[in-house]
């Protein structure tokens, strides 16, 4: 299978390209990194798993749900992919706060149609909280596995630790039913596992550096003591850290879920097939990444719209995507939330109080 086949590149491609990189001294960090036993330093907290519960019986039992045809102005979609090939997008982070694309993602935010189908999901008041633009395109380059054509597989909730509930919106801007198309690939109730993820991490949205917990390697050095088949991704991990190439950000989070968790790839993961107009919901505890895109002749763009309850979320993510020309009024380098009239009136007047630094009006 393609997913199958992509974990396996890992190892036999990237791994001997990361080593190929590294210069004397990095390869000696990379030992000491390998070296680090019996830290002790303060135990390891770990990102709570949210819960779904009581909402919708679809998405609780497997953690994904298709709603068909939710868009239907295709004029609109089409114009949507075809200025997203002008401007040779790969991810584009906030697209909503972006002077170009904020007229083409607002008209989407603001459907009704499709503010009521993630209500139904979410099952309570919510804002938007994030956009992104995923676009795919033919790369012939095979030593770039997630910057053009293929996602790996993370799951979002590294983005928002302290959210008590998130949910992803994966709208199809372009059709994504070909063999040579690429599709989001699903680990099927992967939520329903306690997946460990340090709150403090190697995500790609993440600051930290290797000198700032130990405490994490001596854990990691520790299970592949016990498990040895994990040496590789080790390597890998260690590899990206040391080295930080940019064009393979979301691979540390990667393999970090990789090796505290490995039982979640032994779950068969599932192609999903979507139309233009369809949206894909997910929960941010769910496994996800995408295939490779083969197809020559079109790229596939989707957008993905995150929602979820007002809350203070610090990430140097938005310092790096935000323009503050633009939101400088708002709280600096926090996640912010957006919503239409009707959606800013179902919020507790006093949390509208209590984030009116983080909210904002479309």
């Amino acid at each position: 299978m393609k997913v199958q086949a992509s974990l396996s590149s890992y190892k036999y491609n990237l791994l001997p390209v990361l080593k190929e990189k590294t210069t004397y001294s990095q390869r000696c960090k990379i030992n000491a990194l390998k070296k680090s036993k019996n830290n002790p330093c303060k135990p390891i907290e770990y990102i709570s798993q949210q819960t779904y519960i009581n909402k919708d019986d679809e998405l609780e039992k497997n953690g994904y749900k298709i709603v068909k045809n939710v868009f239907t102005d295709k004029t609109h979609l089409n114009l949507f992919h075809k200025v997203s090939d002008i401007y040779d997008f790969n991810m584009f982070e906030f697209a909503d706060k972006d002077n170009i694309m904020k007229t083409l993602v607002d008209p989407l935010l603001k459907d009704n149609r499709f503010i009521e189908e993630y209500s139904k999901v979410f099952g309570e008041a919510f804002l938007w909280q994030k956009t992104t633009i995923h676009r795919k395109k033919k790369n012939y380059n095979i030593d770039n596995f997630d910057k053009e054509c293929v996602t790996a597989e993370h799951m979002d909730i590294t983005e928002t630790p302290n959210s008590l509930l998130t949910i992803t919106a994966y709208v199809a801007i372009t059709d994504q039913i070909k063999k040579e198309d690429s599709k989001l690939i699903i680990y099927p109730k992967s939520h329903l596992n306690n997946v460990n993820i340090p709150k403090e991490n190697f995500d790609y949205v993440s600051s930290l550096t290797y000198n700032d917990n130990l405490s994490l390697f001596c854990q990691i050095n520790q299970i592949v003591e016990d498990n040895p088949n994990l040496d590789w991704i080790r390597e890998c991990l260690y590899h990206l850290i040391i080295l930080n190439p940019p064009e393979y950000k979301i691979l540390k989070s990667t393999f970090m879920i990789m090796i505290l968790n490995p039982s979640l790839f032994e779950i068969e993961p599932i192609e999903i097939e979507l139309e233009q107009g369809d949206v894909l919901y997910f929960l941010s505890n769910v496994l996800h990444g995408s295939t490779q895109h083969e197809n020559t002749k079109s790229s596939r763009v989707s957008l993905a719209i995150r929602g979820g309850y007002p809350y203070y979320e610090e990430s140097s993510l938005i310092s790096e995507c935000i323009s503050r020309d633009k939101y400088g009024y708002l709280k600096k380098d926090h996640f912010l939330f957006s919503g239409t009239p009707n959606m800013l009136s179902n919020i507790k007047k006093e949390d509208l109080e209590k984030y009116e630094d983080i909210i904002y009006e479309i």
